[in-house]
């Protein structure tokens, strides 16, 4: 699997979980990824990019493995943006109710 043949399926599996507006920076060659890791994913959900991270180790594997490595960073991606949009979405109530009660306790103390 060619480099652009990984992009290509990268691109096919973020339309597919719900990432179609994130860009994808596919970095490879990787030596410091761990002793377990053949790849990792990093997110930023503020320019929505997702760098994709392949351990030398990768190009090693048979192409059914390479697509499962690729589609475990991808859903890894997705979960991260998930779940940073949830605690956007937690903080802003949490400021709401923070507002609300502050306004209900001054308004019985005047």
């Amino acid at each position: 699997m060619n480099r652009k043949e990984i992009s290509n399926l990268l691109n096919t599996y973020k339309t597919l979980i719900g990432l179609s507006d994130y860009k994808i920076n596919l970095v490879s060659g990787y030596h410091d990824l761990g002793s377990n890791h053949i790849a990792e994913e990093d997110v930023d959900i503020y320019e929505k990019e997702i760098e994709i991270k392949l351990s030398n180790d990768f190009n090693e594997l048979c192409d059914k493995k390479k697509r499962n490595v690729l589609l475990h960073e991808i859903i890894h991606a997705r979960i991260y943006a998930y779940n940073a949009k949830l605690e956007e979405i937690i903080a802003t109530e949490e400021e709401l109710l923070v507002n609300d009660i502050t306004n209900a306790v001054e308004c019985r103390i005047k």
